[in-house]
């Protein structure tokens, strides 16, 4: 089978890695010196739609797509994101032959105007500001292919890699217990993991639904989870971060139900790895 990665970044040459032996993957990206084997590297600018017709007419079985900004600006949201997947919507239908299964990976932030404290695939999401907006258009853009599509929304990712949170904690950051603040977590392990589920669940027959959130199954609020790393690395909170949005509860019920199982369930199991490799 041939997957084609489509802005190859670190979630693509991990799924490529597991892979490896069984599967053929090809990395695209607009510099792609930086990918290694077994990633076929495929240097293209997703915005340039006849060069992604051309990269696309060589027919592949399964696309995924995980696109980054170059920035933080509406323009640069707007640009990835939706024009990203126009461009990519309109070379895919272009395709004759066109793959069995395209994923878009999103984010939970499309949940962030949304009404209520507990959200799942089916709460009402709302175009309130830029940023939102770029994020919920593209995925309704990336649906309009004529194929089997699946939009999987991560929520906060962490790992070995990705210590914002963990290194906000180590210079002294908590906040304050109440208005509670609600996260949403998941390792970067459990992301590979649930596109590579959801991949092996399609070619194996199952009727998968075309939206999933992709996160853990203990919401928790930012104090208690700054506390509990504090305690963790035996170290005082003495100021507080600035978090303006109070958050919500995210279920995961969906995927869960499709089969796929956590190997961290929570932000304990994650980060007491994290930290006992750096020990």
């Amino acid at each position: 089978m041939k997957i084609l990665l489509v802005g190859c970044g670190d979630i693509g040459a991990r799924v490529a890695a597991y892979f490896e032996d069984t599967h053929c993957c090809f990395g695209l990206r607009r510099d792609a010196s930086s990918l290694e084997s077994p990633i076929i590297p495929i240097e293209a600018d997703v915005l340039n739609k006849d060069l992604m017709i051309s990269v696309l007419s060589e027919s592949f079985d399964v696309v995924i797509i995980t696109l980054t900004p170059d920035g933080f600006t509406e323009s640069d949201y707007k640009k990835t994101y939706l024009e990203g997947a126009t461009t990519i919507k309109a070379a895919l239908n272009s395709m004759a032959n066109k793959p069995k299964l395209v994923i878009w990976v999103s984010s939970s932030r499309v949940y962030r105007y949304s009404n209520g404290r507990h959200h799942d695939e089916k709460t009402p999401i709302v175009k309130a500001d830029a940023y939102v907006s770029a994020l919920i258009e593209a995925e309704e853009e990336i649906k309009k292919f004529s194929g089997k599509t699946i939009v999987l929304r991560f929520s906060g990712i962490y790992g070995t890699e990705r210590l914002r949170l963990l290194d906000s904690v180590r210079a002294g950051y908590g906040c304050e217990q109440f208005p509670e603040r609600w996260t949403n977590r998941i390792h970067i392990d459990d992301c590979v993991r649930a596109l590579i589920h959801l991949i092996n669940k399609y070619f194996g027959g199952f009727e998968l639904d075309d939206t999933y959130i992709g996160t853990d199954s203990l919401p928790v609020t930012q104090y208690e989870l700054r506390a509990w790393l504090a305690n963790r690395l035996n170290i005082e909170l003495n100021k507080n971060a600035k978090i303006g949005n109070i958050g919500y509860k995210l279920s995961n019920k969906r995927l869960l139900n499709s089969g796929f199982k956590l190997n961290f369930p929570s932000y304990q199991e994650g980060y007491d790895m994290i930290l006992e490799q750096e020990s």
